[in-house]
């Protein structure tokens, strides 16, 4: 199967669905990181000190990593529905309570084997970075341990490395445009704001920029766009993962 049938697919399924999975994503993703950026907001400009700022980097850390467990519970929970065809939210938490600490393991287990690699030179981690590319949709579709899915994946990529590597490359330069274009959307503001910078430098110091009134607007748009891209890239990326991996399966 081709790039663009795998990705034709994979829109298709997207868009059916959008409703679900945009849904899925202001609950889990931007209700949650629309709280989080608040309280990273306001930590900034009470307890940021540059000289210390302990108080202000722990409370970013913390707010950052709960943003992370629950973006990855919605992730496994598309995931898995996907798999099983059964496009309903009660499912996607069914599926996301079942396997989510076995996909949060694996995602440890992943990364630490990556920065291993890594360590020696960059070449190795890219490499095994792609040989693993489905070991996570492996985990999930074929019921593996951590290990039995990275070898399977690392066997079903050998000697197609080069054609995923490319599928992959093509897909996040994809992404990267859609992402370009939703930006289209914050340039008014980023303007207006940039222009109030050079009128009003002095404003703009440490504990000031959070009283202007172009900080804040630009601030809420820079959030909006965000959460538009996650919007489309995360499931759409679950889904071409997914749809890519049966296309090879069955090949």
């Amino acid at each position: 199967m081709k790039f663009g049938e795998i990705f034709s697919l994979s829109w298709k399924e997207y868009k059916s669905h959008f409703k679900l999975y945009t849904g899925l994503m202001l609950l889990f993703f931007g209700i949650p990181a629309l709280i989080f950026y608040a309280i990273d907001y306001y930590s900034f400009f009470n307890f940021y000190n540059p000289s210390g700022n302990i108080i202000y980097n722990s409370i970013a850390l913390i707010t950052t990593l709960l943003l992370f467990f629950i973006t990855l519970f919605v992730q496994v929970g598309i995931l898995g529905s996907s798999l099983n065809k059964k496009y309903d939210a009660k499912s996607v938490k069914l599926f996301a309570r079942k396997y989510y600490w076995k996909y949060f393991g694996f995602i440890i287990v992943l990364t630490i084997f990556l920065f291993l690699w890594a360590l020696l030179l960059i070449i190795p981690a890219i490499i095994f970075a792609v040989y693993w590319i489905f070991a996570g949709v492996i985990l999930l579709a074929e019921n593996k341990g951590i290990r039995e899915s990275l070898r399977a994946s690392k066997a079903l990529v050998k000697g197609k490395w080069w054609k995923v590597f490319g599928f992959f490359i093509i897909f996040s330069a994809i992404m990267l445009l859609i992402n370009l274009v939703i930006s289209i959307l914050s340039l008014p503001t980023s303007i207006l704001l940039f222009l109030d910078v050079l009128k009003n430098p002095t404003l703009y110091v440490e504990g000031v920029t959070a009283t202007t009134f172009i900080f804040k607007i630009n601030l809420i748009v820079q959030y909006l766009t965000s959460f538009l891209f996650q919007v489309i890239s995360a499931p759409l990326g679950i889904l071409f993962m997914k749809n890519f991996y049966l296309a090879m399966k069955k090949k």
